[in-house]
């Protein structure tokens, strides 16, 4: 079965399906990069852009791609290091994953799919 992302509910009766990971801000995956901020610091129009944005903002974090982005970053009182981030990416292939986003709204947990099952550079190469 091909890893899915899973919009995780809080209804009563709803169940995270077996092996699924729960990869929202109440787990160390979490996106420190908020919808609310987006929209509130006005850099999204909408919740939509705000979404896309908040996505695009944790791939380039997690991927180290703004210079001067810190390994760490704080949102209230959770922390979330992109370093460990990496480091245990290996864990979530083939796994589905949680978060609360909409369906159809874009994720941080698509980016985390697609980090943790993309192809390993060939051996004797590294990306």
């Amino acid at each position: 079965m091909t890893p899915v992302r899973i919009r995780r509910r809080r209804a009563a009766g709803w169940r995270k399906p077996a092996g699924a990971v729960i990869v929202d801000r109440t787990s160390r995956w979490g996106n420190p990069f908020t919808v609310a901020d987006a929209l509130a610091d006005g850099i999204a129009d909408d919740e939509h852009a705000a979404h896309e944005l908040c996505a695009q903002r944790y791939r380039s974090w997690i991927l180290g791609s703004i210079p001067g982005d810190p390994d760490v970053l704080r949102v209230g009182n959770r922390q979330y290091d992109r370093r460990w981030i990496r480091e245990h990416l290996h864990e979530l292939r083939g796994r589905s994953l949680c978060c609360p986003c909409p369906e159809g709204e874009a994720c941080h947990g698509e980016v985390l799919l697609e980090l943790a099952n993309e192809e390993p550079p060939p051996e004797g190469r590294s990306s």
